[in-house]
């Protein structure tokens, strides 16, 4: 709450997007509980990853653009997307229809 109060004297009409990891068991109840809007799922990603478990990111740029027979591609976890808003008027500038929050899951 108070790094958003603070956000909002700085910069009144910004819009604030952030992301719940499905896949780690996250779906947002802080964003819930702060009042931002529920916009859906991302849609499926993959990465390429190489296939011994090294870390994408140690990636050539060869093996980012030909490939190679160690890389393979992974499908990255859906995340829950929250949109909060400084100005409700700002509302109209939203691509993705606001929905209701998901469930929570039980354990």
């Amino acid at each position: 709450g108070y790094a958003l109060r603070q956000l909002r004297m700085v910069r009144p009409s910004l819009i604030l997007i952030s992301y719940a990891d499905i896949g780690a068991g996250h779906i947002g109840l802080v964003y819930k509980a702060t009042n931002w809007l529920f916009t859906g799922e991302t849609k499926v990603h993959f990465d390429k990853a190489y296939a011994d478990g090294r870390h994408p990111r140690s990636m050539t740029p060869e093996d980012r653009e030909k490939g190679s027979d160690d890389v393979i591609l992974v499908e990255r976890s859906k995340k829950n997307r929250y949109v909060y808003l400084f100005d409700p008027l700002d509302k109209a500038k939203l691509r993705n229809e606001v929905l209701e929050y998901p469930k929570e899951v039980s354990k």
